[in-house]
């Protein structure tokens, strides 16, 4: 079967983009523990040009302290942990990739380096997510001709623009800032 034959649907909808493109490379992988929401930065606290991932996860889940000592703060990129409420926190991670980070909020999602491509399919492959939309948007060249299609407009135009998903909203990929936060 053709990789192309298998997008029907151009878009996905809104989606986390930091969630889907940046959190597999952290390469924190667990069945049972995957954060609520992911956000490039902290409005008015951490800016996206810090390259600090903030991750929401459920802490009321049966077995979380055992996750969150092994996976989350022996992690080599965390950074803090800030309580939102008696069910959840959020957790602060060092992005380790620049070039990647650079390249996700220009949304030249395109121009990740290949190893960082593999993780973030292999990512989706393991998560049953819409793999190849992901493949497309992270091999754009190869979709072009199915996408003109799709979308009715010429090839030509899809080459000029060079990506085949939008830049990250950076409305939905930053956080609001919580009034309630325990500080540290």
């Amino acid at each position: 079967m053709n990789k192309q034959a298998r997008i029907n649907n151009v878009s996905l909808g809104e989606f986390s983009k930091s969630l889907h493109f940046l959190y597999p490379l952290l390469g924190i992988h667990s069945e049972h523990f995957k954060p609520l929401k992911v956000f490039v930065g902290v409005k008015g606290w951490i800016d996206p040009k810090e390259r600090c991932l903030v991750c929401i996860f459920d802490t009321s889940k049966t077995n979380f302290a055992y996750f969150e000592t092994a996976h989350l703060f022996f992690h080599e990129a965390f950074k803090e942990v800030r309580q939102i409420n008696a069910h959840q926190s959020f957790y602060v991670f060092n992005f380790p990739y620049p070039p990647v980070w650079d390249h996700f909020l220009n949304g030249k999602y395109s121009r990740f380096g290949l190893k960082y491509k593999s993780y973030i399919l292999k990512t989706c492959i393991k998560e049953k997510w819409h793999v190849a939309n992901m493949r497309s948007f992270l091999f754009p060249a190869e979709y072009f001709e199915r996408y003109a299609r799709l979308l009715n407009v010429p090839v030509e135009l899809l080459h000029e623009v060079g990506e085949l998903c939008s830049h990250p909203d950076m409305n939905q990929e930053i956080m609001q800032p919580l009034n309630h936060v325990i500080k540290p």
